[in-house]
């Protein structure tokens, strides 16, 4: 699985659904994810107001493929993580989000 997470660049101050953007294999929906905070280093690490981006899927470290996921900030700093426990409330409202739109 492939997902990618990232700040939405239209204005969208009056629609809180379309803040950010997640995409799952392919699929994107604009998502209303501010109020997601499931981070065990931080909360809201993965939806704060410093982060550019976020990543995860298959990779390849030392030598070993794995799934692993990217949090890279504004000021361009980068952290791995490992857990796919992270992106669980996040894959559960892009789900519910696929269905209000009825593209799922």
């Amino acid at each position: 699985m492939r997902v990618l997470i990232q700040p939405n660049m239209h204005d969208c101050a009056d629609n809180p659904a379309a803040h950010w953007r997640m995409v799952v294999d392919g699929h994107g929906v604009p998502i209303d994810l501010d109020g997601v905070r499931n981070s065990i280093v931080d909360p809201g690490t993965l939806t704060g107001p410093t982060v550019a981006s976020v990543t995860w899927g298959p990779t390849v470290m030392s030598g070993e493929a794995r799934e692993a996921g990217m949090i890279v900030k504004k000021n361009g700093t980068r952290q791995a993580f490992f857990d796919r426990k992270l992106l669980a409330p996040y894959l559960a409202l892009y789900r519910q989000r696929r269905v209000e739109l009825g593209t799922d």
